[in-house]
């Protein structure tokens, strides 16, 4: 994915943003005008992972990858490939 897909992906996640408001929510104290990963906490985010992340090149686009085999076969096994690309295809579609 790339860092944008990242971010829009994380962002429509409740359980990562909970609610305005939630003690220990992302958006605790901040209700932005749209429901967003306030750009700090990616910034955040993304340093906290750059040890586990590689950015490599794909048609054109920087797009981050897992580095570790270890996460991949997690990843793999928490998200199997059968459907993926139909659920992200659905994500991106707004369905």
């Amino acid at each position: 994915l790339s860092e944008k897909n990242l971010l829009d992906l994380i962002s429509c996640d409740d359980n990562v943003l909970g609610k305005f408001g939630e003690n220990g929510a992302v958006l605790q104290y901040h209700q932005p005008p749209a429901r967003r990963l306030p750009p700090l906490v990616f910034s955040r985010l993304r340093r906290d992972l750059e040890d586990y992340m590689v950015e490599r090149g794909a048609n054109g686009v920087a797009v981050l990858n897992l580095y570790h085999r270890q996460f991949i076969e997690v990843s793999m096994k928490r998200y199997p490939p059968e459907g993926r690309a139909e659920r992200l295809a659905s994500f991106f579609a707004g369905d």
